[in-house]
């Protein structure tokens, strides 16, 4: 197990950030998805990890040693890519193997070392089956069995189940996060599927325009988002505009742009007549037939029902 520290990392292509100044430390043993949109600069910041992709500037520290100018094939790192990227013509055996044979390990222990890596993503009775004959909850577990083998310090996974459909992503989200947990592996996992990070990371990070808008767990993040694009990136929310009346006491009034007036707890002060968002949790409404509406009851239609 390795800690990541990420200080002040950036890419550029000509005058584009890709990413930008981007600070991130990652604890030994963690999980941590890196979510945003296509374009965030997410897959980058895996790439510069993981040493496909060269940083223009700041610096990358496992276990408190730099790695910024160790080319890919000597950093004791796994990937795993959005397409497996398994041999066609290596049967699942040689297919996990082929790390350490680059390695020029003995045969005996490589045959000990894929043995427990097949036993971890519960495969060891397909190892002489090729990637075709397979399914691609299958592949991906080789592609695991692939990365791990190595005995790697950090697992990286890029966008590893973009490729499954629904039913097997949602199965094999917690499988790799048993595994994760059963091994006790750092581990970076690229995601834009909001549903999927909150499912197995400890911790998400999310990204917007090459740079880091929020980093908290799931719960935190969602109950207390740090802006509008982290509030209606992760989970859904009704949106408001609104103006403040008075705010004193930890007690907020709001008007509207309906004309209705809301109350609200919060500890932090907002100054009278200062423009606000209200984001409206839709699990946190409650649907009333009182025909009198009083605090913080708003009149609605009813639109559509999922």
């Amino acid at each position: 197990m390795a800690n990541v520290e990420l200080i002040h990392v950036t890419k550029k292509y000509g005058e584009t950030a890709a990413v930008s100044d981007l600070s991130l430390s990652i604890a030994q043993g963690e999980l941590v998805a890196l979510l945003g949109p296509s374009g965030c600069g997410k897959t980058t910041t895996l790439q510069m990890l993981a040493g496909f992709t060269e940083l223009t500037s700041g610096d990358i520290l496992v276990n408190g040693k730099s790695i910024k100018n160790v080319p890919p094939h000597k950093r004791n790192i796994g990937v795993v890519f959005q397409s497996y990227a398994l041999f066609p013509h290596l049967s699942v055996f040689d297919n996990v193997a082929f790390g350490l044979r680059m390695r020029n390990m003995n045969q005996v222990d490589i045959g000990a070392k894929v043995k427990r890596a097949l036993d971890n993503v519960q495969l060891s009775a397909l190892e002489d089956r090729y990637p075709k004959q397979m399914s691609g909850g299958q592949q991906q577990r080789v592609a695991l069995a692939r990365a791990l083998v190595i005995e790697p310090e950090v697992l990286l996974l890029d966008e590893p189940l973009s490729n499954l459909d629904a039913n097997l992503r949602e199965q094999m989200r917690f499988e790799i996060r048993e595994i994760q947990k059963r091994v006790g592996i750092t581990t970076v996992f690229v995601t834009h599927d909001q549903s999927e990070a909150m499912a197995v990371a400890d911790r998400l990070v999310v990204m917007s325009n090459g740079g880091i808008r929020q980093v908290g767990t799931a719960r935190d993040i969602y109950q207390s988002p740090i802006d509008l694009f982290v509030t209606q990136f992760i989970g859904h929310a009704n949106i408001l505009n609104g103006k403040v009346l008075s705010s004193q006491n930890n007690i907020t009034q709001v008007q509207l742009s309906t004309g209705d007036v809301v109350q609200m707890h919060n500890q932090h002060g907002f100054d009278a007549n200062q423009p606000v968002v209200l984001a409206l949790r839709p699990e946190l409404l409650t649907i009333t037939h009182q025909p009198v509406f009083g605090n913080n009851q708003l009149q609605g239609e009813i639109d559509r029902v999922n």
